[in-house]
């Protein structure tokens, strides 16, 4: 059989590009064509791609931020070629002024958006050919980029027994959840301390069968793990002094095993946690000063569990890689160890010791 064949190779059904029209031409084309993109339809593809390979909290945050961006600077008719860096720098100086429970935003909250703003602005810029940027969309060719703002790295907070017993003392003000609070909140505290997940992973915590549950086995799906993308579900077991009062809670195999809910059997939301959480410690008298988070304990946990066993354990009951070196940048670097204490008096001898002859 022939190549040449007209039944085999019919040529009319071919797209050919016209001699006049070289390859600058065509590039030229598809940035104009793209460049009428609009800002609603990139979004809305950048977010279900997004949502395709990181299913969960991060993709609906991401969704969430670049909606109330599309919100606040009005790109419901704009193509992704108009929104340009004063837009971003005008959200972010609008975001600076915004409150949550009566708080201004902090600097990192507000970073954490830019972040997604820039992430997204560099996925609609033009394509490459190195990995990255291989797969961009080409709707813009200079896509913007705001600057983050400046953050004050503050030092972990480690938790002083006084400081834990107040808190003890406050578990009878708590009303809710029902029907048992003050059993909720001392199981839960109890857990954390055992293992610090974040607060979204303990509410979301899935009671495992009873057998399981003996041995004191758990998994954390991953889809509620903030490391979940890349570490996968997170396994654990925790201290057998710890099973029974667990196992004491009102919950059933394959449900949150700390029911968070209301009177009426439906559940609190997630974010109304530290709410709860600060209401009934501030009902016993405790100052905002004197008030325990979740962050708290797990700074607590991991400086503790370091010192005493070392960082790889301190990483691995944080739920973090093995190779992240998060225990030195954000909590040892953060203070002395005794090797400091004692070098730094070793030196100190040396003017000590001149001053006494």
């Amino acid at each position: 059989m022939s190549f040449c064949n007209p039944q085999v190779f019919n040529t009319s059904t071919v797209d050919v590009i016209p001699l006049d029209l070289d390859r600058t031409s065509v590039r030229e084309r598809h940035h104009t064509e793209g460049r009428r993109v609009k800002w609603l339809a990139f979004m809305e593809t950048y977010c279900d791609r997004l949502d395709m390979r990181y299913p969960g909290e991060h993709a609906r945050n991401v969704r969430r931020v670049l909606e109330r961006f599309t919100h606040c600077r009005n790109l419901n008719e704009r193509t992704v070629d108009e929104v340009n860096s004063l837009d971003l720098d005008q959200y972010v100086n609008k975001r600076r002024g915004d409150r949550w429970r009566g708080k201004e935003l902090g600097n990192r909250t507000i970073n954490n958006e830019v972040h997604i703003l820039n992430a997204a602005f560099y996925k609609a810029g033009p394509a490459g050919f190195d990995s990255r940027s291989r797969r961009n969309y080409g709707f813009t060719e200079h896509p913007p980029a705001a600057e983050p703002l400046p953050e004050l790295k503050t030092p972990p907070v480690e938790l002083t027994p006084a400081r834990i017993a107040a808190f003890v003392r406050s578990l009878p003000f708590a009303v809710c959840p029902q029907p048992n609070p003050h059993q909720f909140w001392s199981a839960l505290f109890q857990f954390e301390f055992a293992v610090p997940l974040r607060t979204r992973g303990v509410l979301n915590l899935p009671r495992p069968e009873n057998d399981a549950f003996q041995r004191g086995e758990f998994v954390l799906p991953a889809l509620y793990n903030k490391e979940g993308t890349t570490l996968g579900d997170f396994a654990f077991r925790i201290p057998s002094k710890l099973i029974p009062v667990l196992f004491a809670l009102p919950s059933a195999p394959g449900e949150p095993l700390f029911p968070f809910i209301k009177s009426n059997g439906k559940r609190y939301s997630v974010r109304y946690f530290s709410n709860v959480l600060s209401n009934f410690q501030q009902a016993a008298g405790l100052t905002i000063e004197d008030r325990i988070t979740l962050k708290m304990i797990r700074s607590t946990v991991a400086t503790r569990s370091a010192d005493e066993f070392g960082d790889s354990v301190g990483r691995e009951l944080l739920g973090h890689s093995p190779t992240t070196n998060t225990i030195n940048t954000n909590y040892k670097r953060h203070r002395w160890t005794d090797r400091c204490v004692e070098a730094s008096g070793s030196n100190l001898s040396m003017i000590t010791d001149a001053l006494e002859r």
